[in-house]
């Protein structure tokens, strides 16, 4: 099984994140290990090889066969569980790329140290979003629309609507980031929300149209 890619968590993120590599012309043999086996079968679903397991235990990585992995791809919900998931790959395979999902860029440097080659940050993503929502708050379009050379992303907030209560926040569509709850945002993938209340409103990513 070597040159494979090992996915280490399979909510949201992770199943986002299969898609976009089942579309690579020349597609890695794809390993996915989580904790909860009922995440894994739309993965086997996929083609891909699953592992149950906990991504920072090396017995389970030895399962996914990381040491001989030619990329890894850290993708949970909690900043310090990625972070040793990361120190926990590295022991294992020093050679192999490491690619971790991190929510707070205060995690950033200490995932750097032991052995991510590539850091994703989401608050710097969002913010960047909602940076250019600001820049064109009336200007939005559905992204299947226009061309991507014509588009620029933007973040929305709004209002749980009355069919989406009670159902989970992934069920309210694709482009769906986080949930507002309160003062709190929480992201999509944490299992902390399992069911949307009237009172949350939405993080939603749109396509923005340049006038330029």
């Amino acid at each position: 099984m070597a040159s494979h890619t090992v996915l280490i968590g399979f909510g949201d993120t992770g199943r986002i994140t299969a898609d976009v590599l089942s579309r690579e012309r020349s597609t890695p043999r794809l390993v996915v290990v989580d904790l909860a086996p009922a995440r894994l079968l739309p993965a086997v679903e996929r083609g891909a090889t699953a592992v149950v397991g906990d991504g920072a235990d090396l017995d389970t990585l030895r399962l996914a066969n990381v040491g001989d992995a030619a990329r890894v791809i850290v993708a949970v919900a909690d900043d310090m569980v990625a972070v040793r998931i990361v120190a926990a790959v590295r022991s294992v395979n020093n050679a192999t790329t490491i690619i971790t999902l991190l929510r707070e860029s205060r995690w950033r440097d200490m995932a750097e140290s032991l052995g991510a080659d590539q850091v994703v940050v989401v608050e710097h993503i969002v913010g960047r979003l909602l940076g250019l929502s600001v820049r064109r708050p009336a200007q939005t379009t559905d992204v299947r629309q226009a061309p991507p050379e014509a588009l620029d992303l933007a973040v929305t907030e709004r209002a749980v609507r009355d069919p989406e209560v009670g159902r989970a926040p992934s069920d309210c569509g694709p482009l769906v980031l986080a949930v507002v709850r309160g003062s709190t945002r929480v992201w999509l993938d944490d299992p902390s929300v399992e069911s949307l209340r009237p009172s949350d409103r939405l993080l939603v990513l749109h396509a923005s149209t340049r006038d330029d």
